[in-house]
């Protein structure tokens, strides 16, 4: 694994970088670092150049000075390519991440292979994000942009680890997924502007969060990059339920329900996620993107076929077979 400081849109990146191969991108949400990727850049590092960088705000990166949201991520990320002198690169991400790969395929579908997402928000939540029950799980949201957060938080080592660790055990689905990498975790976050810096995203996702909540969502143009999400069965955040505007998202969507909750420490989990990866992103070079990118008769599998909690090679099996057979699924 070798540790970069690449120079990238006026900014000093921490880059984590391991493989060989395609150029696979990875790109964590919050609160992380890109030591959430390392279970999974170990197991793909034979088939792919994994590129795990902290983001703005977060880890070794510089930190921003003001709120910095996705579409301005989304052009760290651009930069980042051109710095590595990539042309196109397939990406994964959730959470933070997969907010960002958003406007980055929007602006700029030209440099991507192919979009890998888990858990994230996007436009066809919409109202959902009000609604009482889901109020109780995204209180952090607006905690997180208060002037006194960082200082609250970060007030000792061990408030600092309480508040992070409670989200990482919340959103896993094994709770002792991050017991190994708790101290990691909490070292990160204590490191100066790491708090404030992370918390930047939501001071600027804000505006869109409370339109979401409105129903004023703007409409955006659909993302054309062929693009596959997998969605936890027990996301406490947003739970997968009947069809709410995937389409509006992209034409060319691949989804299947995973079984367990929002898992970071990618790799680590019952869910085989390098196994769904590398067999999505696997296809560059041999055109399957593009065959996936014409969309004209499209399948869908409802939220209803999604198969309860499954456990071994059988589970497995069968959502790669619905990778294979399907084209399009409307998600919750």
């Amino acid at each position: 694994m070798e540790h970069l400081t690449i120079s990238a849109n006026g900014a000093q990146f921490h880059v984590a970088k391991t493989g060989t191969g395609e150029p696979l991108l990875l790109l964590h949400g919050w609160p992380e670092f890109w030591l959430s990727w390392e279970p999974l850049m170990q197991r793909l590092q034979d088939r792919f150049t994994l590129i795990a960088p902290d983001l703005r705000g977060f880890g070794k990166s510089d930190k921003p000075v003001e709120p910095f949201g996705p579409p301005d991520h989304a052009k760290d990320m651009v930069a980042l390519l051109d710095a590595f002198g990539i042309k196109r690169a397939g990406v994964v991400g959730h959470d933070v991440g997969g907010a960002i790969m958003q406007p980055l395929a929007r602006s700029s579908p030209d440099r991507l292979v192919g979009l890998f997402f888990f858990d994230f928000v996007y436009p066809g939540i919409g109202p959902r994000m009000a609604e009482p029950d889901r109020l109780k799980e995204i209180w952090y949201q607006s905690f997180n942009q208060m002037e006194m957060a960082p200082t609250i938080v970060g007030a000792t080592r061990r408030t600092c680890e309480t508040y992070i660790g409670h989200f990482l055990r919340h959103w896993s689905y094994r709770k002792d997924a991050f017991d190994g990498v708790l101290d990691a975790f909490t070292d990160n976050f204590m490191q100066p502007g790491n708090l404030a810096g992370g918390f930047a995203h939501y001071r600027a996702a804000n505006a869109g969060r409370i339109a979401m909540m409105k129903g004023e969502v703007p409409n955006l143009p659909k993302i054309t990059v062929p693009t596959c999400v997998r969605w936890a069965e027990h996301d406490p955040l947003f739970p997968m339920r009947g069809p709410t505007g995937s389409a509006k998202l992209s034409p060319t969507w691949i989804s299947r329900c995973s079984p367990a909750s929002v898992t970071f420490r990618i790799g680590k989990t019952p869910i085989v996620r390098q196994k769904k990866s590398r067999n999505f992103l696997g296809h560059c070079g041999n055109n399957a993107w593009g065959r996936l990118a014409r969309p004209p008769r499209l399948r869908t599998i409802h939220t209803t076929t999604f198969y309860k909690k499954t456990s071994g090679r059988q589970g497995y099996a069968r959502t790669l077979a619905v990778h294979r057979r399907s084209r399009h699924c409307n998600v919750g």
